[in-house]
């Protein structure tokens, strides 16, 4: 390549740069014939001379030229055709990302080229069919998912060279952008469903729609936008499924709605389709991810907030039934666009740009800076809603739409519809060169002057100065009809962080902060718990609620410093109070020490009971006016009318605040759980035999396992087996229908939640055996047939319910039984085998993680042992009163089986575990016995059981369960080495 041809191009990186050229005139000397090369050679570096970036633009087009299959062809195309040339420039200078969707796939290119793929822009039925016939091809479903990511690759360059070459401008691109994504989304969906209905054998007969919200519902989505959405079904009802289940219509939608997230985000070899935002629904992250219409209407109707009108201005239906989703959109018109308000929304919106410039708008940010796009989108916004309620032509999704129609009301005059779209269309466009780059969601402008001129080129501009001029006059015009449409709060006033809070925390403040450890956050939390809004304005407290915060903001500091997690405690509180209508009222009580302690110990350590407290707004109001009754433990009237789901969580919500407050032990806790759970069993079972065909049936309800021995914990199964007596086949078959509806409503997924997960797998011959077992069959399978494990199960078998006669009857037998059995040494050797068959269930396989459960040590080492000395006794006509563990363990070493050490030290490693297993589901909401790996989650819950951080936690957890294993090798061979009498 001759030296005055190169001299041309300035490469920012000179070396780099000398050696790719000598490799590109490689492959041109390769692969061109003299008489074209010397004027192709020359039309490239003119065209390098004249782009964007020369460095960038060189090397994409060496990558793109090695990575095709035949170089030699491509370069005979480009010679002869300069339009070929200057587009691949104009490709390789402006967007990395599409130079390498083409070094990956080359044969785009040509079709790019030698097709109408540039010359049209697509529709919605057209991407609709495109999608179907992209997966067609395909049976598994994992290759669809990858077929439509190719899909999607494809159309994305598509869609940005014809950006690039400007046949389509922001308006166009946008809407194909969101199209695009609508139909992969529906494509998406409908895939998810025939899945779900495989696996069910059977679908919901009901509509459903997926919402897109956002940019995406207003038709002007990013190259890498998030995509807002929200599901939403027709009306509640069930499925029959395979296996004699159940499904609820709400579970299933909520399946749909993660298998279409978990395909969309989940990367591949193909890479991935959009990042999903589900936090728009109706309570946001605390919220099912489906709900059923109606549900979702009411939630609007009596909780939904002014941010939600202004974000449901955009909301359309993309996917599913889209008629379905536009009716519940009709229906929630009156909500969206009010004929009247009681405070102007333009005092709230003004607030939120406020905090918005305040967080993250830096005039380096074109979308969040004043005068930004945020800026333009907001004027269109509070607009809409004030007047879209007299005038439905103004009730656009589409911005540019939206502001079409306010200048036709005369609500924008047409110099501030020439000023606004100006802007808009710019910083779009600027927007969208920036994320092209590298697929990239930033709308940052470069610091450095060389990379501005960059950005500046591929707009078709001088330089940056020129960029940055043209930026700063439309902002300035954008923001003065902001101001004048929404008001002058916009800059600051009285709308910003108070000087005692947020930003401008005074030295003293600053202080008090140190005892976070991170500073920026709380800073901004104590500015929410003041001011009452997030970024996402949620909600602007009055200057009464305001003052009642800063009266008790020091109490509220000196309680935090105190305890177990400052930042956590802060975060939770933070989340109740933004879900408050009248937070005012909350503050006021915190003056109250006794109840301020209370809420700053729950928020700090468990997450759990805070979600309840949010979902279950009547749960806080009670727990502020009857704090002493319900630190009781005793009965609480008036909670008799709660739902059956209330009434659970709100138990569950009671047990745990006296324990975390050290008002109960661990045994105490286990037993008000276990309580509230047969006082759950005995309802539901009372209400089926009402409404059932047969009357007084003989039939017990029988715990087992932990639910038997009084010890479940927070998110237990429970373990059920159903007995009849005395009962004709007729009457057989109305019982077994009785079981399966109790089990059926106990784990049952609804909008509520689900009550308890249940297994009635130790029933006689297990899963495969009908539900009900007549008391004679139970008998005669345990003498002629059960197991040795299925002995140990019946231990702390317990009747919760039904018949009392049966339940008597039930109980006597299975003791009879029980004692009816000699255990020899060779059925203690099995037990010992038995547990260790249990340990390779657990599933820790890394080295330093731990299984307080069942790993080796656990605490099955422990019920194990407390179960074999209960099967001794019983053996021998012993009589036993609690074969709890803790109780058994006493017993075992008042008559000498164990010694009073082991029985300390069994004891409290029990109680230690035990306590770890509450703290798992309390502090970290997670149900499992393993412990996490080391990280900030761990250091929490080694805190919340008393260590100072969790390598003392897991040294101690080592050392314990080393010693809990010897002490039970070591009984059990004692126990085996017995002679029973």
């Amino acid at each position: 390549m001759k030296q005055r041809a190169r001299s041309r191009v300035r490469f920012n990186d000179p070396r780099r740069a000398e050696r790719n050229l000598n490799a590109f005139n490689e492959i041109i000397i390769r692969s061109t014939p003299d008489i074209v090369r010397d004027d192709l050679v020359q039309s490239f570096m003119s065209l390098l001379a004249n782009c964007a970036d020369a460095d960038m633009a060189l090397t994409n087009i060496l990558r793109f030229l090695e990575a095709s299959f035949t170089p030699a062809s491509l370069l005979h195309d480009l010679s002869r055709y300069a339009i070929l040339r200057e587009l691949l420039i104009k490709i390789f200078s402006s967007s990395q990302y599409f130079s390498d969707i083409l070094v990956r796939d080359p044969e785009l290119f040509r079709w790019l080229t030698t097709s109408d793929a540039l010359s049209r822009e697509k529709t919605y039925d057209q991407y609709h069919t495109e999608t179907r016939e992209a997966i067609s091809l395909f049976e598994k479903t994992e290759r669809k998912i990858n077929a439509l990511k190719r899909f999607y690759r494809r159309e994305i360059l598509r869609i940005g060279v014809r950006d690039l070459l400007g046949s389509s401008d922001v308006v166009g691109v946008t809407r194909e952008l969101s199209i695009l994504a609508d139909a992969i989304i529906d494509c998406t969906a409908h895939l998810a469903i025939t899945e779900l209905t495989k696996h069910y054998g059977a679908r919901p007969e009901t509509p459903w729609t997926i919402i897109g919200l956002g940019k995406l519902g207003g038709e002007e989505l990013n190259y890498s936008s998030d995509i807002d959405l929200m599901v939403v079904y027709g009306e509640e009802g069930e499925i029959d499924a395979l296996n004699g289940r159940t499904i609820h219509h709400h579970e299933f939608f909520i399946r749909m709605t993660e298998t279409v997230v978990q395909w969309m985000m989940t990367s591949t070899s193909e890479g991935t389709l959009y990042r999903i935002d589900l936090r728009l629904r109706p309570d946001g992250n605390s919220g099912p991810l489906a709900r059923s219409v109606e549900s979702t209407i009411l939630y609007y109707e009596s909780r939904g907030e002014q941010w939600e009108r202004q974000m449901l201005i955009k909301a359309r239906p993309l996917a599913g039934d889209r008629e379905f989703g536009a009716h519940l959109l009709e229906r929630l018109g009156p909500f969206i666009y009010p004929r009247t308000f009681f405070k102007n929304p333009t005092e709230e919106i003004a607030r939120m740009k406020a905090r918005i410039e305040q967080e993250y708008g830096d005039d380096a940010n074109i979308k969040l800076c004043p005068g930004g796009i945020r800026d333009i989108e907001f004027v269109a916004q509070a607009l809409q809603l004030i007047n879209a309620g007299k005038h439905p032509e103004l009730r656009q999704r589409n911005t540019m739409k939206a502001l079409e129609a306010l200048r036709g009301k005369s609500l924008l005059s047409e110099d501030e519809y020439a000023t606004l779209t100006s802007a808009y269309f710019l910083f779009r466009n600027v927007e969208h060169r920036l994320q092209i780059m590298y697929d990239v969601q930033t709308h940052t402008l470069p610091s450095s002057t060389r990379e501005m001129t960059k950005l500046a080129r591929r707009l078709s501009m001088n330089n940056g100065k020129q960029l940055t001029g043209h930026i700063r006059s439309l902002r300035l015009g954008v923001r003065t009809i902001f101001d004048s449409v929404v008001g002058s709060q916009s800059l600051g006033g009285n709308v910003g962080v108070p000087s005692r809070l947020g930003r401008d925390l005074p030295i003293e403040g600053l202080i008090l902060l140190t005892i976070f450890s991170q500073i920026d956050e709380a800073k901004k939390n104590l500015g929410i718990l003041l001011r009452g809004s997030s970024s996402m304005g949620r909600k602007e407290f009055d200057s009464r609620t305001q003052e009642a915060f800063l009266n008790i903001a020091p109490l509220l500091i000196e309680d935090l410093r105190t305890s177990v997690n400052p930042d956590l405690g802060l975060a939770n509180l933070v989340r109740l109070v933004t879900r408050l209508r009248f937070p005012e009222q909350l503050y006021t009580t915190l003056r109250e020490k006794a109840f301020r302690s209370l809420l700053i110990k729950i928020c700090s350590v468990s997450p759990r009971i805070v979600t309840l407290l949010i979902h279950h707004s009547l749960f806080l109001d009670i727990l502020m006016a009857r704090m002493s009754e319900i630190l009781s433990g005793g009965e609480l009237t008036g909670i008799e009318s709660f739902s059956i789901h209330d009434y659970k969580y709100f138990q569950e919500m009671r047990s745990a605040i006296r324990n975390i407050l050290g008002l109960s032990t661990i045994e105490d806790l286990t037993g008000e759980l276990t309580l509230t759970a047969e006082k759950i069993v005995g309802r539901l079972y009372a209400r089926i035999v009402k409404e059932s065909e047969i009357k007084n049936p003989k039939l017990a309800v029988v715990a087992l396992g932990k639910f038997g021995g009084k010890e479940i914990t927070f998110d237990s199964d429970l373990d059920l087996v159903f007995v009849s007596s005395g009962e004709t086949m007729e009457r057989l078959e109305a019982m077994r229908v009785i079981c399966q509806s109790l089990i059926s409503q106990l784990t049952e997924v609804t909008e509520a939640g689900r009550l308890y997960d249940v297994d009635a797998r130790l029933r006689p011959e297990g899963r495969n055996a009908p539900v009900v077992t007549p008391i004679e069959t139970y008998q005669a399978y345990l003498e002629q047939r059960a197991a040795l494990w299925e002995f140990q199960s019946l231990v702390k078998a317990r009747a919760v319910t039904g018949d009392l006669a049966v339940m008597s009857e039930t109980e006597r037998m299975i003791r009879v039984v029980l004692a009816s059995r000699k255990y020899s040494s060779q059925d203690i050797r099995s037990i010992v085998e038995m547990r260790r068959k249990t340990e390779t269930r657990s599933k820790v396989h890394a080295e330093g993680f731990y299984d307080i459960k069942l790993g080796i040590g656990g605490m099955m080492d422990i019920e194990f042992l407390a179960q074999t000395f209960c099967l001794i006794r019983l053996g021998v006509g012993e009589t036993l009163n609690d074969t709890g563990t803790l109780a058994s363990l006493n017993d075992a070493a008042s008559l000498g089986y164990i010694s009073q050490n082991e029985l300390r030290f069994l004891k409290n490693s029990y109680i230690e575990y035990r306590n770890i297993e509450k703290n798992l589901r309390l502090a970290l909401e997670i149900n499992s016995s393993i412990l996490p790996g080391r990280g900030q989650k761990a250091d929490f819950l080694a805190k919340s059981v008393g260590m100072a951080d969790f390598k003392q936690l897991t040294k101690e957890i080592e050392s314990r369960m080393k010693e809990v294993r010897r002490v039970f090798l070591y009984r059990m061979e004692k126990f085996a080495e017995m002679v029973f009498t």
